[in-house]
This record gives structure tokens, C-alpha cells and sequence, in this order.
């Protein structure tokens, strides 16, 4: 594979490769192994590229609750168990979100030799991390982080580096507020026992609605990620 070929997304093909992505022709989906520290699967992300539900409510407003049904409510899901996997014939996640971090089994070994530990949300900005030299990025596939996610980086993390997506306008309203207490709020959980900074961008300046802090390309991010704003320092 040369290095100037391409998925999805920018992401060069041997890293795709090297996270065990695959496409899904039946339904036109990304699936992405999720592997646990050691390097086991232990459940599949399926990444949709569909409208989402409420986008196709909003768009389509003559829809029933049976037409929007065909339509995924988020980009990313955790596939369901079934058959004889499932839990008191019960369908169920594949795995405990709270008690897995995406890469952390290619990261690890660069989280303990940098101290460094970047938490993106989603799988593709970890893979685009890597691309773009930052090998100690993991994801937790989800707007925020638990408790267990900054436990399990803190053997080898002195810092943590928050690097969620900008849900938030601006920098005032419910939508800030709730960006600060997933931030912030998680800092001073956790901030006794490692340090805890943010990739932020208040002013507006640098990403679009939504864009994860990778999303602009390398510049962008070496640029926000050297004016990470501190939030607890260690000691």
C-alpha cells in the first residue's frame, strides 16, 4: 500500500488496515473493530453515512414514525449481540463503552513513553492523530469522558488532553455550558491524581460546528493542540 492513497475521511489506507476497518456493502456502513488493551476484539462500532433521524424528522415532516424508523439516530452505534450471545434472550451492547477506549491498544505503549494521552470522540480522528504523529490518541465514542476511560490512561498519562468535538456555537448558552461541564466538570473529578487540559476553540476562529479538533487538517490541529488550555495542573 503506498502512503498516498486514501480511505475515507483522509485517513491513508494502512491505518485503516492497521485499525481493522472494513466496509459493510449490505448496508453501506463502516464497521470498526473495537479492541480492548491487550489487542482482543471485543465488540464492533458500524459507522452510518445515512441522514440521521432527526434530520430526515425535520427535513420530511409528512414522515411516520414508521418511514423515519429506517433512518440510524446516530453516525456511530455499537452493534447489538444476538443469538445465542445474547444476554437472557435479551439483545445487548457488545461491549461496555465505559470500560474500553478505542486504540488504546496501538497507544499505549506512546502514552507511557510521552505522558501524553489525547481523548478525541470518535475513531477517526484517532486514526487521523496517528497519521499526523500524535500515536498516544485514543477515542470513547461518545461526547465526554467516564471516570473508568481517564483511570485506564492514567498508569501512563502525567496529562490528559481532552479533545472533544465542538458541540457549542460559541462560547455562551446551554450548549457551552454543557461542553464546560464535560470538561471542566471531568477535570476537577479527576484532577487530584493528573493533569488535565482542553483543545478548545472559544473564539471560533479555527473549526466549524460539530468538526472534531482534527478535523481541519494537521496545521489547524498542531496550532490548537499547542494552545491547549490547561485545566487542572497536577501538583
Amino acid at each position: 500500500v503506498q502512503k498516498s492513497e486514501q480511505g475515507g475521511d483522509g485517513i491513508p489506507v494502512e491505518q485503516l488496515q492497521a485499525f481493522q476497518v472494513a466496509y459493510y456493502p449490505k448496508r453501506k456502513t463502516i464497521i470498526l473493530p473495537h479492541h480492548n488493551a491487550d489487542g482482543e476484539i471485543v465488540g464492533l462500532y458500524e459507522r452510518n453515512f445515512s441522514m440521521l433521524r432527526q434530520e430526515a424528522k425535520a427535513c420530511f415532516p409528512d414522515f411516520s414514525p414508521k418511514d423515519l424508523y429506517q433512518f440510524p439516530t446516530a453516525k456511530y452505534m455499537p452493534l447489538y449481540k444476538g443469538g445465542q450471545y445474547c444476554k437472557n434472550g435479551k439483545p445487548c451492547w457488545s461491549f461496555p463503552n465505559t470500560r474500553n477506549l478505542y486504540g488504546l491498544h496501538k497507544a499505549k505503549a506512546a502514552i507511557r513513553e510521552t505522558g501524553k494521552a489525547i481523548v478525541f470522540e470518535g475513531a477517526k480522528s484517532v486514526m487521523l492523530a496517528h497519521t499526523y504523529g500524535y500515536p498516544y490518541a485514543v477515542a470513547t465514542h461518545t461526547f465526554g469522558a467516564h471516570t473508568n476511560h481517564i483511570a485506564m490512561l492514567m498508569s501512563g498519562a502525567k496529562e490528559i488532553i481532552l479533545a472533544f468535538n465542538k458541540q457549542y456555537k460559541d462560547n455562551t448558552g446551554l450548549e457551552w455550558e454543557l461542553y464546560e461541564r464535560k470538561t471542566k466538570g471531568l477535570a476537577e473529578r479527576v484532577g487530584a491524581h493528573v493533569s488535565v487540559s482542553r483543545i478548545c476553540d472559544k473564539v471560533g476562529l479555527w473549526l466549524d460546528y460539530k468538526d472534531a479538533p482534527i478535523d481541519q487538517g494537521q496545521w489547524t490541529f498542531d496550532t490548537l493542540f499547542a494552545q491547549r488550555e490547561t485545566l487542572t495542573a497536577k501538583g
